[in-house]
């Protein structure tokens, strides 16, 4: 979440934080794409 912060401090309008991870817990199914949203 800090880096997502410094970005719009500097400026940066469209800033996404994801909080399980791009590559997720492969335990619990999390993330990114584990959930199957767009990756490319």
């Amino acid at each position: 979440m800090a880096a997502a912060k410094l970005l719009q401090q500097e400026g940066y309008k469209n800033v996404i934080n994801i909080s399980d991870g791009f590559e997720g817990n492969p335990a619990t199914g999390e993330g990114w794409k584990r959930s199957n949203l767009p990756c490319k």
